[in-house]
Order: structure tokens, then sequence, then C-alpha cells
């Protein structure tokens, strides 16, 4: 029933970054709550290997926070723990889960397209492979870009198709369009977050006519109605066009 002095960690909270691939953030806070000042330090490990150590000076009733920016691919358990005797051990140590980044294969078959390859290249998550033609069988799991030259029918798995000069079985390819304009674009579409095309030139695009349009989704429309980004939700893998 007396009184008496704790030192205890009252937030740690961690998050991935939303622009680093790699890259995460975490949140701390210690509070005193202590009539008097405290020196100690708090020591931050993942899969108990340390990554910061930080001293810590706090006034009688003071509180100290901080944002730590780090980067790992790996993910697993973070824990902070206060280098400091009180009577309430239980918030000195704090834990939680950083999510682990999965590495994505990509397979991309162009002719040759450097812009393109340094896209995917540039990101450290992406395992690019670059080919001229669709091998006969896809790994699991893997990503298929396909260039210019796409195959008439698509084969089974997850597919990205960007400006196809040929027909497939999931869509027609026509006329070509000079400089279409963006005036219409799925803002609900988790793949259009944070995107606006609206202010977009473009010199020219293809008209593109889906097979099937009960399985199409159109993410972006120029003036004239044809579709310039699009889904095909099939079941044998979604295909971006």
């Amino acid at each position: 029933g007396a009184r008496t002095a704790n030192l205890g960690i009252t937030q740690f909270q961690v998050r991935r970054s939303l622009v680093d691939p790699l890259g995460y953030e975490i949140l701390a806070e210690v509070t005193n709550a202590a009539d008097q000042p405290v020196e100690c330090r708090l020591e931050v490990e993942l899969n108990d290997e340390p990554i910061d150590v930080v001293p810590l000076k706090l006034d009688a009733g003071g509180k100290w926070s901080q944002v730590f920016e780090k980067t790992s691919a790996v993910g697993g358990h973070l824990f902070a723990r206060l280098k400091h005797e009180d009577t309430l051990a239980a918030d000195n140590t704090a834990s939680a889960v950083l999510p682990k980044r999965e590495v994505q294969p990509v397979l991309l078959v162009t002719s040759g397209n450097l812009f393109l390859q340094k896209v995917f290249e540039v990101n450290p998550l992406v395992k690019l492979t670059v080919v001229a033609e669709a091998p006969a069988t896809i790994p699991a799991g893997t990503l298929v870009v396909y260039h210019r030259v796409t195959p008439t029918t698509l084969p089974p798995g997850v597919a990205f198709v960007i400006d196809p000069a040929n027909a497939t079985d999931l869509f027609g390819v026509g006329e070509a369009i000079a400089n279409p304009i963006v005036t219409k674009q799925d803002k609900e579409s988790p793949l259009m977050s944070h995107v606006r095309l609206d202010n977009v030139l473009m010199p020219e695009a293809r008209q593109l006519t889906p097979t099937f349009p009960d399985q199409t989704q159109v993410l972006a429309e120029a003036v004239t109605k044809e579709p310039l980004f699009f889904a095909v939700n099939r079941h044998e893998g979604r295909v971006l066009v």
C-alpha cells in the first residue's frame, strides 16, 4: 500500500514502411512514474540480435518517445528491454511481430526494353529473369510479364500483359488510339490506390476488347470508352492488361 517508483515501456509498435520495400518503423515510448529522475538504457532486438541501444535520462514524471527507422527483409519477433531494476518488472519488456518480406519471382518475356526491366530490378523484393520467349512451363508462384508479344492462349497463373501486339484468348487487339486521355478509373480497386492517371499524357495505346466482359474489371478507361488498363479475374489466375 506504499507509494513506489516505477519505470515502464508504455508504447511499442512496429509497421512496415509504405515507401521502402525493406524498411520498417518502430515506435517506442518509456514513461517514468517516479518522483525522481531516472537514468537507464533501452535495448531493442530482432530475433535475439541487437539492433539499437538508447541511453535514457528521464525527469520525474517524464516521458520519452522515438520512431526508429530500420531495414530488414527478415521478419520475426522484436523485443524491447529496459535495463533498470524497479518494483514492477512486467512493463520493463515489450514485444511486437515484424512481418517477413517475401521475394517475388518475376519472369519478363520481352524482345528488349531497358526501362521496363529497370522498373523490376530496382525493387529488392523482386527476383527478375528476362527471356526472349516464354518457357514451356512456368515455375509455381512466378509472376509472368509479357511485353508486346503475348501467347495466343495465356497459360494458367498470374500474368501482366503490357502493350500487347496480338490478340489472345482473353482480349482482341484493334487499331491504335492516338493520344488517349484517361477520364475514368476504378477508385475502389487496391491496384489504383494513390494512382492518378488523369494528367498522364500517352502518345498512343491499342484498342483492346475483352473476350469475357463478365470476368473483366476495367481499372482505367479512355474518353472514348476503350479500356486502357483492366483485370481479367479468371479461375486459372488473374491477368492484368
